[in-house]
């Protein structure tokens, strides 16, 4: 019994390692795809690109808003009280900093948009893939890899990053608005210049690359899901929905490593 737990186990590995073996092969094809046609030959997938940034940022951003807002409110309402022990005037920026712009900021938009496009992405080209017209592409001498994948890796990443810049700022004014109106006595212009003076040029750098990993690893996941279909038997929703949950852990992955960096650095 032991023996047989054991083999599953190693098989288990073995197709996990596979598997990221395969998606990381995905990826160099894409990066090779990038740099070998250059500006110029992005521009066939231009238009796919700005659908797929109005798709997943612009359509998403009243929704994001509102939940920055409500989430901004929510951290302060529940530390108002610790803040008024230990001095809320000189604790506020780095609560948020350390909150928002380090973990929230860029994963919140990242989770909003896999559960909005994520999926949506790979049943599109899972869709694709079954009725023939990647086929159909490539016979006609288009690369799927130019004309479907990079467009929504450039298209939902962009919008993983603008919908990050944009959850930070109304965090902080969710925020502002419980400070102003408890009684913690918090003018405005020193509210936010406490905000700015905890902010290190180290947590936009990081923001920003985390905004990017989280954005790429949305999009590829995604879309390796959708195009890794040979027959006609898969399951479509259990395709989508392995590719939501690997690119969920991957995220998370990603999360648990830029810790350590934040460690290191500060």
């Amino acid at each position: 019994m032991l023996s047989v737990k054991r083999f599953r186990m190693v098989v288990s590995l073995a197709r996990a390692l596979g598997y990221l073996l395969d998606l990381l092969a995905f990826y160099a094809l894409a990066a090779r795809t990038f740099f070998q046609f250059g500006r110029s030959g992005r521009r066939l997938g231009a238009d796919e690109r700005n659908h797929q940034i109005f798709e997943a940022g612009v359509q998403a951003l009243p929704l994001l808003i509102i939940v920055a807002v409500l989430l901004g409110g929510i951290i302060l309402g529940q530390a108002i009280d610790q803040l008024k022990l230990i001095g809320a005037g000189e604790s506020i920026g780095n609560l948020l900093v350390v909150i928002v712009i380090r973990e929230l900021g860029p994963l919140i938009p990242a989770l909003l948009v896999l559960g909005r496009s994520g999926t949506a992405t790979t049943l599109t080209l899972f869709n694709m893939r079954l009725n023939g017209e990647i086929n159909a592409l490539e016979s006609m001498g288009i690369d799927p890899m130019r004309f479907l994948v990079l467009p929504r890796l450039e298209g939902i990443t962009t919008a993983v990053v603008g919908l990050a810049i944009f959850f930070n700022l109304f965090v902080i004014l969710g925020a502002y608005l419980i400070s102003a109106l408890t009684d913690m006595n918090v003018q405005s212009h020193t509210f936010f210049n406490r905000v700015a003076d905890a902010i290190r040029w180290p947590d936009l750098i990081l923001l920003y690359l985390k905004a990017n990993l989280f954005g790429l690893i949305i999009s590829g996941v995604c879309c390796y899901h959708g195009l890794a279909i040979r027959r006609p038997g898969h399951d479509l929703y259990g395709m989508a929905r392995s590719g939501m949950m690997n690119a969920f852990l991957g995220i998370f992955l990603i999360d648990i490593v830029f810790v350590f960096i934040y460690f290191y650095i500060h």
